[in-house]
């Protein structure tokens, strides 16, 4: 937007004194990030703007969109830029259009990015090749907001630039944009570790603090992928005081729920809600559907692990499901499965484990699916359905599995792995993974995930030759059998709560579950039980 900016101030001797001097407040404004100021400002000088010059009304708009986005004020933004594109269809402007399409970049909003890559199909055929540098930007947002889910939407993007654009900031960093959501998937996460470095790069050789918070939220999601939890908190520390600079609610939106994702590691739960709780706030003005999805994963996460809140989860999740991707099935399934619900969880796996290979591996939420799925599968004892998940999980066994930093962590995939091959009826190979997992949990500080991955392997060593499905086949939940393994040891309900970072309140509703569940009327009585190995 910087060049339409200029644009406005070569032309503002045409206005009023009021009008040029609200364009000079205005660029001051925008100049101190005072972005809502800005956004005031802008939206008055369009209200004084008396000329008849298209051209420069249409400048105006586009320096007020840039203004709205970096307010925090998405919808509106939009509005604005599909206004621009209106204007500039009656003036026959294709160049107006294009900078009109690229305004709007990162919008979660999944019927926004829809409307952009419509934009930006409409204007490349109207650029034609006379103007390469924004045919190259409104190419590569027209990848960046392609969808893996839409095979009609998802455009693979060149990263050959034509000359004119090389030297373009702009235009390299949307191309660095679109080659990095096409890198998602967890076998290219060196990739994407690359493109960040090109990114931060180009923000430092251009001075744009906006290239280099991306460039250190990429390297974040690609660190916490790879578990890399000292290089990760070294980046995060330097992103936190870009975002300060900035001062732009959407980039606080998008730190807080990376700091959410952290305590979520950590297993403190209440924190990563509060901190989750702060990031909608933030984003509130936007008017982005996106941000109260991302909302709803952590807070279904959380009730999964805590078991408070599962059925407020649960009506959201199918609040939305009409809306959402075909494998959002497999969320409603996972909740479903954390309150015990079998008959219904087997009757949403009938429908998605058919489907399993068309799950597009160029998502972002290709290795969180696959772990889902295999809880899923792992519930229900399907052994064929986990033989084809390990296989497909085993070259990621160290990594975590996680979506992108903003949404949290399901655990090393290591876990996952050992679940899987306790029910291919490979015990040998489950304690590996299984103690790997230990390994990896204790080295991030997850001591949840660390639990998890014990209870599993007290049940390989309780249940006579550890032998596979056998060692998974009881009544009890996977949080049910963590807390009965801990009652087997002595610990009391507050005990419990503190090393699980759950509630008191939290571990006696899931010690009364098992009570009923094993039919057995003392804690002594589950402590035979688990010792018995059933």
């Amino acid at each position: 937007m910087r060049e339409y900016d200029e644009g406005v101030t070569a032309s503002s001797g045409k206005g009023s004194a009021s009008f040029e001097a609200t364009l000079r407040a205005a660029h001051e404004a925008t100049a101190r990030r005072a972005h809502a100021e800005a956004t005031d400002l802008w939206e008055r000088a369009i209200a004084l703007d008396d000329s008849a010059d298209g051209i420069q009304n249409t400048a105006l708009l586009l320096a007020l969109a840039g203004s709205q986005v970096r307010a925090g004020r998405t919808v509106a933004a939009w509005r604005t830029c599909t206004a621009v594109a209106d204007k500039a269809r009656g003036l026959k402007e294709p160049a107006a259009m294009a900078d009109a399409a690229v305004v709007l970049r990162g919008t979660s909003d999944f019927a926004m990015q829809a409307e952009i890559h419509d934009l930006c199909i409409e204007t490349l055929a109207l650029l034609g090749e006379g103007d390469p540098v924004r045919s190259a930007r409104v190419r590569a947002q027209l990848a960046l907001t392609g969808s893996p889910w839409v095979s009609t939407r998802y455009f693979v993007l060149d990263e050959a630039l034509p000359d004119a654009a090389i030297d373009d900031p702009d235009t390299a960093f949307l191309t660095l944009n679109a080659l990095h959501v096409q890198q998602v998937w967890a076998g290219y996460v060196d990739d994407r570790l690359a493109i960040a470095d090109r990114a931060l790069d180009l923000g430092r050789r251009h001075g744009v603090d906006d290239f280099l918070a991306w460039g250190l939220l990429w390297r974040i999601d690609a660190l916490l992928q790879l578990g890399n939890i000292v290089d990760l908190t070294a980046e995060l520390s330097v992103l936190t005081a870009v975002v300060t600079r900035l001062r732009e609610p959407l980039w606080d939106w998008r730190l807080m729920l990376v700091q959410g994702v952290l305590l979520h590691l950590e297993g403190r739960f209440a924190e990563a809600k509060l901190r989750a709780d702060d990031a909608l706030s933030a984003a509130a003005g936007a008017g982005d559907a996106g941000a109260s999805w991302m909302h709803l994963i952590m807070m279904s996460d959380i009730a999964v692990r805590t078991g408070a809140g599962l059925a407020e989860a649960e009506a959201s999740v199918r609040k939305i499901l009409e809306d959402a991707p075909y494998f959002a099935r497999g969320w409603l399934a996972s909740l479903l499965t954390a309150q015990d619900r079998r008959s219904e969880v087997e009757g949403l796996w009938k429908e998605i484990r058919p489907h399993l290979a068309k799950f597009p591996r160029h998502s972002p939420e290709w290795l969180i699916g696959a772990v889902g799925h295999s809880q899923i599968c792992v519930y229900l004892g399907d052994r064929d359905a986990a033989v084809e998940l390990y296989d497909e999980l085993l070259p990621f066994e160290r990594m975590q599995a996680v979506a992108n930093a903003m949404t949290p962590s399901a655990g090393p995939v290591a876990l996952t792995l050992g679940k899987l091959a306790a029910l291919r009826g490979d015990p040998a190979a489950a304690r590996r993974h299984l103690e790997t997992a230990i390994e990896l949990s204790e080295g991030l500080g997850s001591a949840h995930f660390a639990a998890e991955a014990r209870t599993h392997l007290n049940r390989l060593d309780v249940v006579p030759g550890g032998r596979g499905a056998d060692s998974l086949r009881h009544p009890l939940t996977v949080r049910e059998s963590e807390v009965a393994a801990l009652v087997s040891r002595g610990l009391s309900n507050r005990a419990i709560a503190t090393r699980l970072y759950l509630s008191e309140r939290t571990i006696e509703n899931h010690v009364a579950n098992i009570l009923h569940k094993l039919g057995v009327g003392s804690r002594s009585a589950v402590t035979a039980w688990f010792l018995k190995g059933h």
